[in-house]
C-alpha cells in the first residue's frame, strides 16, 4: 500500500502528486514539523495500533525512518527545538477521545537519531497543538482524561518539566497551529464542538 505526498504551489494555487511513501501499513493521525532542514513525521495510526517510527525527508520525495518511539502514539503534538522534536503525549489505545493516553514527553534527537522519554505532563494528554516561539517550545490545549484544556505551557529542556505560561479563551483541541513572530495561531480544532476561529495567541 502507498501513502501519498502532494505538494501545493502557493502561485498557481494547484496540487500535485509529489512522492509516495511505500509502506506496509501507511499511517494516518501523524504529526510533521520541520527541523534541522528536514520534515519529521512522528508517530501516527496504522490502522492496528499506534505506531513508533519517526521519517524523515528533506525532499517531499525521499523518507526514511531515522528513530522509534519508546512510547509508540498517535495525535501527538510536536514542537522543533533546533536539532531536538519534542512530542508531547498522545494517545495509546482505545478510542480517540475516550482512550488511553500518555503524559509522556519524549525527544527525539535527530543528530544522534535516538529517542527517550525525558519529563512527563501533568497529566495525560491527546490531540494537543505546539509550536516555537522565540526559542521556547510551547503546548497548547488537548484533550485531557477530563475534557478539553485551555492551559498553555511552556517547556524547560533542561529538566523535562513543564509551567503554565498562560490560558486560552476556551478549550481546544485538535487545531491547526502556526507561528508568525512571537504569535501563536490556531486554526479550527474542537471545543465543545468543532469551531470555525482564528485564535491568535501573543506571547510576551
Amino acid at each position: 500500500m502507498r501513502t501519498s505526498t502532494h505538494f501545493v504551489s502557493i502561485a498557481t494555487r494547484r496540487a500535485h502528486l509529489r512522492a509516495q511513501l511505500l509502506d506496509d501499513h501507511p499511517p494516518a493521525d501523524v504529526t510533521a514539523v520541520v527541523a534541522a532542514g528536514r520534515v519529521i513525521l512522528v508517530g501516527g495510526f496504522d490502522g492496528v495500533g499506534p505506531q513508533s517510527a519517526v521519517w524523515a525527508t528533506s525532499d517531499g520525495r525521499h523518507f526514511t525512518v531515522i528513530a522509534h518511539l519508546p512510547q509508540p502514539v498517535r495525535y501527538p503534538a510536536v514542537a522543533a527545538l533546533g536539532a531536538d522534536v519534542y512530542a508531547f503525549g498522545g494517545l495509546i489505545s482505545g478510542g480517540e477521545y475516550t482512550g488511553i493516553f500518555t503524559d509522556d514527553i519524549q525527544r527525539i534527537d535527530l543528530h544522534a537519531g535516538s529517542v527517550r522519554i525525558v519529563g512527563h505532563l501533568p497529566t495525560p494528554l491527546a490531540h494537543a497543538m505546539a509550536a516555537t516561539v522565540d526559542g521556547d517550545a510551547y503546548l497548547l490545549g488537548g484533550s485531557t482524561p477530563h475534557g478539553p484544556s485551555a492551559t498553555i505551557r511552556r517547556l524547560d529542556p533542561a529538566s523535562g518539566r513543564t509551567s503554565i505560561a498562560g490560558r486560552m479563551q476556551h478549550p481546544l483541541t485538535d487545531a491547526a497551529v502556526a507561528s508568525i513572530g512571537s504569535t501563536i495561531y490556531l486554526l479550527g480544532g474542537i471545543s465543545h464542538g468543532p469551531v470555525a476561529t482564528i485564535l491568535a495567541v501573543h506571547l510576551r
